[in-house]
């Protein structure tokens, strides 16, 4: 669960507990924010608690929510506000609202409270992208035909992004795997990544890489994934470990199946929280080798 922080002063906190924060340190309400997912049904219900932490009684507060183009109210029975007949000094209310998630991009809730000489807006709730994600089928991706799978897959998907990372100490490349494993995709292959687009320009082959890297110790894997909204991405993931420094350098490559999806993945905070829920929160990222670009036509 994360929120934006926008106009927020400088120490404020954005969580309380693990629960996203949405008003300021200084306001007359402290306002909290749950969320749970159903993907089944593209269904987001939030749960929004209103504290009155301010000496004062409102006879009444008016609230409206204001959602991002990436969510939308169920139905015609949601309404976007309610109103709160009375809130004393130090007392809580709590307004549940039932939403469905409909793009990846701006899927977002903004409250606005008013009443009483008061004016209230709350720091957008932003959604997490990585919970409109769910596993790749892993019956696509299963018995003899797992590569000739994947690698089909991994072709059809012509919009990619690439990153480098490292991380220190000999067990960080399992750590990724461990990761892969609680991700919300499905782990194809242990053991073999599908070619970079600079290795399917060039011909290098599957895993590519030097006669000089192939006697260092080297890491490969990958896993498939779906959006809520059946757009598909692959991450494939190779390394190198350098003994003398003891780490290891990664290249992580992301695909996806519309630049829609690329865009809204690779924007900065949500590409990092990619990488940290795939790949684990041990890696520290560079700046990526390729800005995000078609990814070039490959034979089958």
């Amino acid at each position: 669960e994360s929120v934006v922080a926008g106009g927020a002063a400088a120490g404020e906190k954005d969580f309380v507990a693990g629960v996203p924060v949405l008003s300021g340190s200084s306001d007359a309400m402290h306002v909290e924010v749950k969320h749970s997912v159903l993907p089944a049904t593209r269904r987001v219900t939030l749960s929004i608690a209103i504290t009155n932490r301010s000496a004062l009684e409102f006879p009444a507060l008016s609230l409206r929510l204001a959602l991002g183009a990436g969510l939308r109210f169920t139905d015609l029975q949601i309404r976007a506000s309610t109103v709160i007949p009375s809130l004393e000094a130090g007392g809580q209310r709590e307004w549940t609202v039932a939403l469905e998630a409909v793009a990846l991009h701006a899927p977002t809730a903004t409250l606005h409270i008013s009443g009483g000489g008061m004016e209230l807006k709350c720091r957008p709730f932003k959604l997490p992208v990585m919970d409109l994600l769910c596993p790749f089928p892993e019956q696509a991706v299963a018995g003899h035909a797992e590569v000739q799978t994947l690698l089909r897959l991994w072709s059809a998907l012509r919009y990619w992004h690439a990153v480098h990372a490292s991380a220190h100490g000999f067990n960080a490349a399992e750590r990724i795997n461990h990761a892969l494993d609680r991700a919300p995709c499905a782990r194809v292959v242990p053991g073999f990544a599908p070619p970079s687009a600079e290795e399917e320009q060039s011909d290098l082959g599957l895993l590519g890489g030097s006669a000089a890297a192939a006697t260092r110790p080297s890491f490969h894997s990958c896993a498939a994934s779906q959006t809520w909204f059946e757009d598909y991405l692959a991450l494939g993931i190779t390394g190198n470990y350098e003994a003398a420094s003891d780490r290891w350098v990664f290249r992580i490559e992301l695909r996806v199946s519309s630049a829609v999806t690329l865009s809204a993945l690779t924007q900065a905070e949500q590409l990092t929280e990619v990488i940290r829920v795939m790949c684990g929160g041990h890696l520290t990222m560079t700046p990526p080798d390729a800005a995000p670009s078609r990814a070039p036509a490959t034979s089958s």
